[in-house]
């Protein structure tokens, strides 16, 4: 890699710790003071999603380490830690009551693993492959915020700043981004391909519930 592409690698790399610290203390100060319009089970199985690309960052870093998924794999390690930090800040806040949304959320997701498994299992796909990582992670953060835009609507977006909307685009955009860079330094590869797929499904939904808080907040 040129030093010019390592330059703006770094730079990527470090608006995403600044990004991923406003992002989630913003977050954290508000789900402190009122938790409309989000959903619990949307940060747990957040969490469940920012493993599972955790392991396809190792599985592509293994495949072809280099500067930038190191980078990758230190952003999901840090991502995890922050997300963990609002989760204990809706328990804190004490008021959370699991809504319905939180239910159809856990039962589709579940649903959706099934299914993905027992087409894994007919394509004779391994557990172990990118693919399924993917499409597993794709279930654990894309559909729950696209529901999350149904609990917007009925419950309004104050528990979602203006800032988490925002940088929640721009530190997703920035993630792709840097799975780009690995690619052109260490070459296509089905991790990195795959989890490219993951984030870009992230992103979509990210941007509905951004829409729709624009018009309700």
């Amino acid at each position: 890699m040129s030093s010019k592409k390592k330059l703006i690698a770094d730079l990527l790399f470090g608006v995403q710790i600044i990004g991923a610290f406003v992002l989630c203390g913003s977050q954290f100060f508000r789900l402190l003071e009122t938790t409309k319009g989000q959903l619990l089970s949307m940060f747990l199985l957040m969490e469940a999603w920012l493993c599972l690309h955790l392991m396809l960052a190792v599985d592509a870093h293994r495949a072809q380490s280099s500067r930038v998924t190191r980078q990758t794999l230190w952003t999901y390690v840090m991502w995890l830690a922050l997300i963990g930090t609002n989760i204990i800040a809706i328990f804190l806040n004490g008021s959370y009551q699991w809504s319905q949304n939180d239910t159809r959320t856990i039962t589709l997701v579940l649903l959706g693993t099934v299914l993905v498994c027992a087409v894994m299992k007919l394509c004779h796909i391994r557990l172990q492959d990118p693919m399924f990582k993917s499409l597993l992670a794709t279930l654990f953060k894309a559909l729950p915020q696209f529901i999350m835009v149904f609990e917007v609507v009925q419950k309004g977006g104050a528990g979602i700043p203006a800032v988490a909307v925002i940088v929640g685009n721009i530190t997703v955009l920035i993630r792709i981004g840097q799975i780009w860079f690995a690619i052109r330094e260490a070459g296509w590869d089905r991790s990195r391909v795959w989890l490219c797929i993951s984030e870009i499904a992230n992103e979509v939904s990210w941007a509905a519930v951004s829409v729709v808080w624009c018009f309700v907040s």
